[in-house]
């Protein structure tokens, strides 16, 4: 049913060039529409167009978006040029107000965003595929390139030891661009060893983002929980993040650490600055939890 409603609503984003054509409106108005495929583009694909700025950097993503951006003039002005044609052998020109097929096209913008959420669809393929392939005993897709987590991580060295707003920034860009369970077995083998406190904030980051924990494994959270020291700054951190996170998506719930798990940990930092965030946590994850 979904996926029926999404075809519609694309119908209309290419029903408005294909009526100004038909209305005889000019070429001037294919830029226009552009710009309303290329919005939708962004909102339903979001993950091709990175939101940190420092990731524009790289030359790669402006040549990509660039080229996206080229393909949807070229899609107006095939649409635009075929209402046109249709109009010349009707030998009828509608008489239809501007902001009728500019309103039609961006109409399709937010009607395919409630019916079709993009990120929900990426992560319930990575899933199938991943279940597909334990089923038939294939391997798993290779993770991309392992250079890009090396660089990320000696970004990562290059911070401060304490600098939680400098690492918040770089996991931000890290969760969009890198493969959160390649990333996960890296960060995992950095607090095995002697790790840094950056490297605990960024584990701590990583593991309590709602696609890192999709991903990357359903019991994410839990197992970095089981690893962190009892310092209230980190586990304050954990439990914030955590809750944010569980509040934006509650279908994390089963992945988060069990009543046992947080109380115990509450017991063992008691009267510390870390309780209340446990204990809000604790709080959240019951109230999720299903009733039997």
């Amino acid at each position: 049913m979904r996926i029926r409603m999404l075809m519609a609503a694309t119908a209309l984003l290419y029903l408005g060039p294909l009526l100004a054509g038909l209305a005889g409106f000019g070429w001037p108005m294919v830029y226009a529409f552009a710009t309303i495929f290329t919005l939708w583009l962004i909102t339903m694909r979001p993950g091709d167009w990175p939101r940190d700025l420092s990731a524009w950097a790289r030359p790669e993503v402006p040549v990509r978006a660039l080229g996206q951006v080229v393909v949807q003039v070229l899609l107006v002005a095939l649409m635009f040029g075929i209402g046109r044609g249709i109009g010349g052998v009707m030998g009828f020109l509608p008489p239809l107000p501007v902001a009728l097929p500019l309103g039609l096209s961006l109409l399709s913008i937010p009607v395919a965003r409630l019916v079709w959420n993009p990120v929900k669809a990426a992560e319930m393929d990575a899933f199938l595929t991943g279940a597909l392939a334990q089923i038939e005993g294939l391997p798993r897709e290779a993770p991309p390139d392992g250079g890009m987590i090396d660089r990320f991580l000696a970004e990562l060295d290059a911070l401060p030891d304490d600098a939680p707003a400098a690492v918040a920034r770089l996991m931000h860009r890290a969760i969009e661009e890198l493969d959160p369970r390649a990333l996960q077995e890296r960060l995992f083998a950095r607090v095995a060893g002697t790790p840094r406190r950056a490297d605990w904030q960024a584990l701590i980051l990583h593991a309590t983002e709602g696609s890192a924990v999709h991903f990357g494994g359903g019991d994410y959270p839990t197992r970095c929980l089981m690893l962190l020291p009892d310092d209230p700054a980190l586990l304050t951190l954990y439990a914030t993040e955590l809750v944010r996170s569980l509040s934006d998506d509650p279908g994390l719930w089963d992945a988060c650490p069990s009543p046992e798990t947080l109380m115990a940990r509450i017991d063992r930092v008691a009267d510390s600055a870390a309780e209340m965030p446990l204990r809000d946590l604790l709080a959240l994850t019951m109230d999720l939890a299903p009733r039997e």
